[in-house]
């Protein structure tokens, strides 16, 4: 009996982990379809003769580096695809399909069931930015509070959704007009907050809205934008990131 416990016990330390990193990469990716096609996700768009995955991949983990993590790729847009590519390189991770688009709110749900660790790491499938995130893992780890990876909105001229900080509390506050804060697509939030917050699952379609925002009450982690911050969501975007992808982040041979 008690060679089994100790069996049981070695299993769960070889299954455990200390982050779950949920990758959201199941969106329809609309603005982009004029430069990638209408069959592309966008996670897959090419960048040269690779595509964004996979400058992705190195990405999270060059910058968890020591950090014992697992992968869990939220699938709903061009899935198929994205499993082929998967499948092709061989990755152990986890997939959560969605079978109907209700937003990232209900998807990360779905993937956090998948979750082997009570830590999270919620990023975006089409940013990444110069970061090592050992520093405020450790400061997430001994906290019980959430935090959301910021940058200064340099285009407060055009209207986009985003942050303050509030002066008081110092936490972030969702703003509609001209923030002075926009989200960099990475989010430290504990699991057993994601059921707290549920409700009617149409009822919260994006995870970093108002209503959520004011849930979470997140901490604000400030990265300073040294046009290191690659986002592929919009045509010009993706543009910039066919030079400065390769340039910034190279990949390794």
């Amino acid at each position: 009996h008690l060679k089994k416990k100790k069996l049981i016990g070695l299993f769960k330390l070889l299954i455990m982990c200390d982050l779950s990193v949920i990758i959201l990469c199941g969106g329809l990716g609309t603005r982009l379809r004029s430069k990638i096609g209408n069959e592309t996700p966008k996670i897959l768009a090419p960048i040269g003769d690779y595509c964004f995955f996979d400058y992705l991949l190195q990405w999270i983990d060059d910058s968890l580096d020591e950090i014992s993590y697992e992968l869990i790729f939220c699938l709903g847009y061009g899935s198929r695809k994205i499993e082929d590519k998967i499948n092709k390189l061989k990755l152990k991770v986890s997939l959560s399909f969605e079978e109907k688009q209700l937003g990232t709110y209900p998807a990360v749900l779905d993937a956090s069931k998948l979750a082997k660790s009570e830590n999270l790491l919620i990023i975006n499938g089409d940013t990444l930015f110069k970061m090592k995130f050992e520093k405020y893992f450790q400061i997430f780890l001994n906290s019980s509070d959430s935090f959301l990876f910021i940058t200064e909105n340099n285009l407060k001229k055009t209207k986009k959704n985003g942050y303050k900080i509030n002066r008081n509390s110092g936490r972030l506050e969702y703003s509609e007009a001209y923030p002075a804060y926009i989200s960099m697509g990475a989010l430290f939030l504990k699991k057993v907050y994601l059921e707290s917050f549920k409700k009617k699952r149409e009822d919260i379609n994006q995870l970093l809205d108002k209503e959520l925002i004011a849930k979470i009450n997140p901490y604000p982690i400030k990265v300073k934008n040294k046009f290191d911050f690659i986002d592929i969501g919009t045509p010009e975007d993706y543009q910039y990131a066919q030079t400065k992808l390769p340039d910034l982040y190279p990949l390794k041979k």
